[in-house]
């Protein structure tokens, strides 16, 4: 399972998306079917219409990553299509 399935089931199902915003650490253990470190802190954040939200990867100064590395880290999502949060089908 991806961090996207777990965005697609959110959308798709209400009471999932409820459960992962009230406890998304236990959430993610269980779809992922592994423990996550007591340190590892998680924040769900639902987009408002007209709302681009970017997360931008912490990489520490001493890591050496090539480009090809860093568009790979980057995602290649496109963010200028917003549309996820208001049609999820078109997403796809």
């Amino acid at each position: 399972m991806k961090k996207e399935d777990i965005i697609y089931k959110a959308l798709k199902d209400p009471k999932f998306k409820r459960a992962l915003e009230e406890n998304p650490k236990k959430i993610l253990e269980k779809e992922f079917g592994q423990k996550l470190s007591n340190d590892v802190k998680i924040k769900v954040i639902e987009e408002k219409p007209n709302e681009i939200t970017l997360v931008i990867p912490k990489i520490s100064n001493e890591t050496k990553i090539t480009d090809n590395e860093l568009k790979q880290l980057a995602g290649g999502t496109n963010v200028l299509r917003p549309c996820c949060s208001t049609n999820p089908a078109g997403c796809e």
